[in-house]
């Protein structure tokens, strides 16, 4: 008996973003009021991998295999352009003056495998369970601010230009039981892309006394995490053996690049725990390897899966 899980479809892809400012109109404004209203929102978000099947085979006789279908990768943010002049206000909580993001979508999960298997005489007898393995993660691109705009904000969480490049998460590897049984490899996590923010104006958060939280400017790269590897179960009267699935791989975080615009900015925070500009470029985590219990009434051998690396962050500069 054959049981094989279908295999997760890969992410829709994303498309560029630009909001870009007229030169021959600067002295435009912007207002917000309520809470998560953002003067100025921009985002690329690539689609996520789908889930691998889930697959059972019981057979009475020699064999029964089960493999878990294989999950689908995910597509990758693309690039992420904001210009701005004139003037941004924003009232309510977490309403940001700017807010510009390309994300990696997330690895689908592979799906997990049960086999068992009985022989004519009553005994067990051949049941192989392999899990799918997980989807990688998408990469997100480019992220370019260029503000020249007075930027005002007044709520707890209410930044004044958040610039992100963020890498999807790597899928997890799926479970597998059987007499043998291997977990599914994890898939590793996208690399996250460079950031640059041209920063000139004034900006302040907390205008009304409030603004925990509320960083002048944020740009930041991060890796996608690595998923974690699948777990594997055996379970036989004479010989069990069970292996996990490795953990995926974090990804990198790319360069990021804070500059001086125009006669460059004055930044004024009003909360706590609010920065006046914070840049960095934080690799991803490594995913844990799967674990593994075997139980077999004459041998038994359990491996556990291997954790993988983090990914490494990149340069910050600021100019």
């Amino acid at each position: 008996s054959v049981a094989i899980g279908g295999s997760g479809g890969s992410g829709g892809t994303s498309g560029a973003v630009q909001v870009l400012r007229d030169a021959n109109d600067t002295a435009y404004s912007i207002i917000t009021h309520g809470d998560q209203s953002d003067a100025v929102f921009a985002q690329s978000i690539g689609g996520g991998g789908g889930n691998g099947g889930f697959s059972v085979s019981a057979a009475v006789g020699a064999l029964a295999l089960a493999m878990g279908g294989a999950a689908g990768d995910a597509s990758d943010g693309n690039t992420v352009t904001v210009e701005t002049a004139g003037s941004l206000t924003t009232y309510g909580q977490g309403s940001r003056g700017i807010f510009a993001q390309s994300v990696g979508g997330t690895g689908g999960n592979g799906g997990a495998a049960i086999a068992v298997a009985v022989n004519a005489t009553g005994t067990f007898a051949a049941a192989i369970g392999i899990g799918g393995n997980g989807g990688e993660g998408g990469a997100s691109k480019l992220v370019t601010v260029s503000s020249l705009s007075d930027i005002s904000t007044a709520g707890d969480n209410a930044g004044g230009i958040v610039a992100q490049s963020v890498g999807g998460g790597g899928g997890d590897g799926g479970g597998a039981a059987g007499i043998v049984s291997i977990g599914g490899t994890a898939g590793g996590g996208g690399k996250g892309g460079t950031v640059i923010a041209n920063v000139g104006g004034t900006i302040t958060t907390g205008a009304d006394g409030s603004g925990d939280g509320a960083h002048g400017v944020l740009a930041q790269s991060v890796g996608g995490g690595g998923g974690n590897g699948g777990f594997a179960l055996s379970v036989a009267p004479a010989v069990a053996v069970a292996i996990g699935g490795g953990g995926g791989t974090g990804g990198n975080a790319g360069a990021v690049n804070v500059n001086q615009a125009a006669t460059g900015p004055t930044v004024d925070t009003n909360g706590r725990s609010a920065i006046g500009i914070l840049a960095q470029s934080v690799g991803g985590g490594g995913g844990n390897g799967g674990g593994a219990f075997a139980l077999g009434g004459i041998v038994s051998v359990s491996v556990g899966g291997s954790g993988s690396a983090a990914g490494n962050g990149d340069e910050v500069t600021y100019n």
